[in-house]
């Protein structure tokens, strides 16, 4: 690859912006990185955690599965299994939804943009209102022991997943 190609394809996911001469970042030292650059990131280590995270969970369990790209992976490997799973992604629920087997649950909230992610009050209303064997956590990182996430609307339905559930799975 040529710096070209890597700047092109940079520009294409939405991370930067061409400027005579090279490229600028649109990438806020405070945001995550865009979800079209963290799907194709490491994409065979997440199949392998999604695959270890499915086989943690028994037939019939009801599993709250967080947003986010590893997430997306445990949902892929739900197919054949049965279980009551309420995504707290758009992206998972439409892999989920066409799963035999698989009852769909799915929560109130807004839908964050381009993440479709489910955050705000109505995401955690949902989630106070029900009890989970599982719960399947996405991770931005680790601090002090606690997970940690980019955005608050996030952080707040993470906490809220992990308020009720039987079994907490935290995901890299």
């Amino acid at each position: 690859m040529t710096i070209r190609r890597d700047l092109e394809a940079l520009v294409a996911k939405g991370a930067a912006r061409r400027v005579r001469d090279g490229a600028v970042s649109l990438l806020l030292r405070a945001d995550g990185p865009p979800l079209r650059l963290r799907q194709v990131a490491a994409i065979g280590a997440k199949r392998a955690v999604g695959q270890a995270a499915a086989r943690l969970l028994s037939d019939g369990e009801s599993v709250v599965l967080d947003s986010g790209t590893t997430a997306l992976q445990v949902a892929r490997c739900l197919a054949g299994r049965r279980a009551l799973v309420m995504p707290m992604s758009l992206h998972a629920a439409h892999v989920l939804e066409p799963m035999e087997g698989v009852r769909l649950l799915m929560a109130g909230g807004e839908v964050r943009p381009g993440e479709l992610s489910l955050v705000g009050p109505l995401a955690t209303a949902s989630l106070a209102a029900m009890r989970f064997d599982a719960a399947i956590v996405g991770c931005c990182g680790l601090a002090d022991g606690q997970v940690t996430a980019y955005d608050l609307g996030d952080a707040e339905v993470k906490r809220g997943m992990r308020r009720d559930a039987g079994v907490e799975l935290a995901l890299p």
